[in-house]
């Protein structure tokens, strides 16, 4: 295992997604606006972060002072800080391909962080019980998932997991809603772009390159009132708001097993 000094070496990944991210840093800083829909209210943007976070906390169950956890695509620490909060004594470092993203993760979570990119992942960083991939893979390059994939699970520990995340073809009727976000883009972008997967992509790749899934959960209604979301919290106070996105969770855990259309699906990836 190398020393932990040693995560800081950076390692550049290509150019054609650097400046993008970076400029993206710059013009957010450590904000959800950064990281998640630009054009949606803050208040909208926390319920979302919430259903990343609580789904990654609840699939962390190792308390073990050597548990090792690398947050791929890390920003800012949005996921990364919580985890840092319930568990202190882990081992938890930050890979992003933007530098002022990597320098604001060091800055806000205390930890180290490297330039990086999902599909260049250096060999020396060695291996970790939790990796954590949130809305990442959703930027690869075509045809470049399961090599990806392959080389997360390299740096997997035996009993490691992978929490992975990301984007599903399913909640693009309700995310575009129908199109008419194209009549608010003059003034708000909620589109986060890169790709949507279909339902049998990930889990396909998955299973081609030796990994099983554990766990699989959608948010069924957070996704049918995705549009709802965004015109309440763009015109009703926050304390109205805050019932209405607890019942959203609610309803969400209800359903998240069901194969319902979803803005992201969760999975906890383990090796076969």
């Amino acid at each position: 295992m190398p020393a932990q000094n040693n995560m800081g070496k950076d390692n550049h990944p290509e150019k054609r997604d650097c400046a993008a991210w970076e400029q993206r840093s710059i013009d957010y800083g450590a904000t959800w606006k950064g990281v998640l829909f630009r054009g949606m209210p803050d208040m909208a943007n926390e319920h979302f972060h919430l259903s990343h976070l609580n789904f990654i906390l609840q699939c962390i169950k190792d308390s073990k002072a050597t548990m090792r956890i690398l947050d791929v695509g890390c920003g800012y620490g949005r996921l990364s800080l919580p985890v840092v909060k319930k568990f202190p004594q882990a081992q938890i470092s930050g890979m992003d391909i933007s530098p002022n993203y990597v320098k604001l993760y060091r800055k806000n979570t205390g930890r180290d962080a490297f330039i990086g990119a999902v599909d260049a992942i250096p060999r020396e960083i060695g291996t970790f019980d939790y990796i954590i991939v949130v809305t990442v893979l959703m930027y690869l390059p075509e045809n470049k998932l399961r090599e990806t994939l392959s080389s997360l699970f390299a740096h997997l520990n035996p009993a490691g997991k992978i929490i992975l995340i990301e984007p599903d073809k399913s909640g693009i009727t309700f995310q575009t809603c129908c199109g008419l976000t194209k009549l608010m883009r003059k003034t708000d972008n909620i589109n986060t772009g890169g790709k949507c997967f279909s339902a049998s992509e990930i889990p396909a790749a998955i299973d081609k390159v030796g990994g099983s899934i554990i766990r699989e959960e959608r948010i069924p209604a957070t996704t049918f009132f995705f549009l709802l979301i965004y015109l309440l919290t763009k015109t009703l106070p926050q304390k109205w708001m805050r019932g209405f996105f607890r019942l959203m969770t609610v309803l969400d855990d209800l359903l998240k097993n069901k194969k319902l259309p979803t803005l992201w699906s969760f999975y906890l990836i383990g090796k076969k």
